[in-house]
């Protein structure tokens, strides 16, 4: 076995207590042991909502899915009259008042923060269509128009 020292900042020494291989080993079987374990634990902290099929491991998030269920909207913008269940929800509005873009259009002025609107508006300089009328020559890159489109067929 081989002696160890570490001296820290205030210059005492500690002496390892073995080999790093073997202390890696037992580290490495104990985190194991005790992965099993909390997942065991956490097994039986399922907290489940009583109106859906949802269930989460940790109260807070059933706590805030419960606003799901209901029409109260604790989340409130400071900036204009946007309210929602979710503190993500409105930490994404808050981005709309932002003057700053964080995501801009390689191919033209275009910029907004929010990632999906920038890949959505990419399509528009691709020459192909994802969604192609199969009645008439329409396409378009994003569903809900196409689908829009798709109701002209069904109702003439």
């Amino acid at each position: 076995m081989m002696n160890h020292f570490n001296i820290d900042f205030f210059q005492r020494e500690y002496k390892c207590e073995g080999d790093l291989r073997e202390s890696a080993e037992r580290n490495t079987r104990e985190f194991i042991e005790r992965r099993k374990y909390e997942k065991k634990k956490k097994e039986a902290q399922k907290f489940e909502c009583s109106q859906c099929t949802y269930a989460t491991y940790r109260k807070h998030h059933l706590k805030d899915h419960l606003f799901v269920h209901s029409n109260v909207k604790p989340y409130k913008c400071l900036h204009c009259d946007y309210a929602c269940n979710r503190k993500f929800n409105l930490t994404k509005h808050l981005l709309t008042h932002s003057t700053t873009k964080l995501f801009k259009c390689v191919a033209c002025d275009y910029s907004t923060n929010n990632k999906q609107s920038l890949s959505r508006h990419s399509l528009t300089h691709s020459g192909t269509k994802l969604f192609k009328c199969s009645f008439c020559n329409f396409a378009s890159n994003q569903k809900y128009p196409f689908n829009q489109h798709m109701l002209t067929h069904v109702n003439s």
